[in-house]
């Protein structure tokens, strides 16, 4: 099977629904949660192995290509514009227009269209033969949002058996992301010259000849922007995706809270999700300079900063999923970066602690870094051996699920049901408490035993071969 490399982007109409009063902005050049819809087309197929664009312009196309243009470098693709001044008419004209860049199977997409990556990843992946066009289809019709607009599709065992938004009976509804092979571009010009040559005749025309079939998606989101509605509901579903499954409950229900609201703002600006983790770092530091100055003032509005810098750090991941801006070098400078901020103030804990007159806590001080610096070994280890992601919480994901194998031992369960104590959102929220009471003495002492039971436990724990992908950062099977 080859690889899909290339996808047709359709972004010539008008997309009169959404126009905007200030300067008739082009509808792909909306945006949501930071980034316009055609960028974000782009990223989330190039996230899905696409590298190559067609992309199909028509009205204001030379703001499109000049937008495109502009950022085409940043973005990471080739790109190639075709025009189609007959953009008035359906958007199977548009499809023709790029006939002559499709000489291989290729992944056509709508520019008004968002959707996540995992979607096209799997359509991707789906075996196409001479002639078909395969269309994602949604199965989860009472979740759709603006249903009387959506266009349905009638299957069975796979294949189309009628599609269009006005079908009276249907099981599945339209994505907007096809895999095709250049077959398709035959029902296309029998659709332009027998009826109005939207995409929807021409599957009909490859239904009629078996060729029409579908992948259904696995529960993923997708959202067709064509009004204000539906734009506000597609960043109100992806502000909401930026939730972790290994997220504690004070994370859920008060960290994210806070942390998606700076996002907000941030997603708005130029800051990158490096930039914030930097920042964040910044503040974790001067939370263990303060810590280490040991009046209770300075140590209480330590703990304060030590906590924010919790709320705060989330805001990298949820920029960078929302802007589609991950990498392995971010991953890495957060995991890094998280890591420098408890050293550091856990090191203003044990100094805190020494000024205030606490020194014959020096033996548990000394217990509590060697605890720290074996936990951060062993998962670092345990990182790059068993992993290729930079992040720590890939790390809790394989504790999290060896911990569910009964093969453990007694006290490794156990110890496993405290396992919600090693998440940063519970001890940065507990040890801000405690610096607001001025107990450093207790930050140091259940450091001490928290970290040493942690790599104890982690180095104790029996496992199994890792999940197939693991190794190459793909979720379990």
């Amino acid at each position: 099977m080859k690889d899909i490399v290339k996808a047709v982007i359709i972004a010539a109409g008008q997309g009169s629904r959404l126009r905007s009063w200030e300067g008739e902005r082009p509808k792909p050049l909306y945006k949501v949660a930071g980034l316009t819809l055609i960028e974000r087309a782009i990223l989330s197929a190039k996230k899905a192995g696409i590298v190559e664009f067609v992309i199909v312009i028509g009205y204001k196309g030379d703001v499109i290509r000049k937008k495109l243009e502009k950022r085409q470098a940043k973005l990471g693709v080739s790109i190639q514009f075709v025009e189609n001044p007959d953009w008035t008419k359906s958007n199977g004209h548009s499809v023709l227009k790029a006939r002559e860049y499709l000489t291989d199977d290729f992944v056509l997409m709508m520019s008004d269209h968002v959707f996540d990556w995992k979607i096209l990843t799997g359509l991707v992946n789906e075996k196409i033969r001479p002639g078909e066009v395969i269309l994602a289809v949604d199965r989860r019709i009472s979740e759709v949002f603006d249903l009387p607009d959506a266009t349905k599709v009638k299957t069975s065992e796979g294949a189309i058996v009628s599609i269009g938004k006005e079908i009276p009976h249907y099981d599945a509804i339209d994505t907007g992301l096809f895999l095709c092979s250049p077959g398709i571009f035959p029902a296309l010009e029998k659709a332009c010259e027998d009826g109005g040559g939207s995409l929807s005749e021409a599957m009909r025309i490859l239904a009629s000849q078996g060729k029409a079939k579908t992948a259904t998606i696995k529960p993923l989101f997708w959202q067709d922007v064509d009004t204000p509605e539906s734009l506000k509901q597609a960043e109100k579903v992806l502000f909401g995706s930026v939730l972790k499954e290994t997220d504690g409950f004070i994370s859920k229900n008060i960290n994210r809270r806070i942390s998606t609201l700076i996002s907000r703002v941030f997603v708005k600006t130029p800051l990158t999700p490096n930039q914030i983790t930097w920042s964040a770092l910044v503040i974790g530091l001067l939370s263990g300079f303060l810590v280490s100055l040991g009046t209770p003032w300075e140590v209480a509005i330590g703990g304060i900063l030590f906590q924010f810098a919790s709320i705060y750090d989330g805001c990298d991941g949820e920029i960078a999923k929302l802007k589609l801006a991950s990498s392995k070098f971010g991953e890495w400078l957060d995991t890094v970066c998280d890591n420098v901020t408890y050293i550091a103030f856990f090191a203003g804990v044990a100094v805190g602690a020494y000024r205030q007159g606490q020194g014959a806590l020096g033996p548990i001080g000394f217990l509590m870094g060697f605890g720290i610096l074996m936990t951060l070994g062993s998962m670092y280890l345990h990182l790059v051996k068993n992993t290729d992601s930079g992040s720590l919480v890939t790390v809790q994901k394989h504790i999290a699920r060896g911990l569910e194998d009964d093969d453990q031992s007694f006290i490794v369960k156990a110890l496993g049901k405290l396992k919600f104590m090693m998440k940063r959102d519970f001890f940065a929220l507990f040890f801000m408490v405690l610096c607001l009471f001025n107990k450093l003495d207790w930050i140091l002492i259940l450091t001490a035993v928290g970290s040493n039971l942690t790599w104890i436990v982690f180095l104790s724990m029996k496992r199994d071969e890792e999940p197939a992908g693991a190794k190459a950062g793909l979720p379990p099977q």
